[in-house]
């Protein structure tokens, strides 16, 4: 896991792991930067901003007489 890291770190980390090993990049990825961060030999890249940006409902179900 790269948490937080730049474009320039991730790619030193993915010469220096030649493929040993999975790698998940998260954190200051976003749809602007995620092509380049793809491109770099990376595995799997989380998104937080799909869920940070969300608005949750409130659903409530009452039940009465029960």
């Amino acid at each position: 896991m790269l948490d937080n890291m730049s474009l320039k770190m991730v790619k030193e980390a993915v010469k220096i792991n030649k493929s040993t090993v999975k790698i998940e990049v998260s954190g200051g990825v976003n749809e602007k930067t995620i092509r380049d961060y793809a491109e770099t030999g990376i595995d799997y890249i989380s998104l937080g901003t799909l869920t940070h940006t969300v608005q949750s409902a409130d659903l409530s179900f009452l039940f009465k007489g029960i």
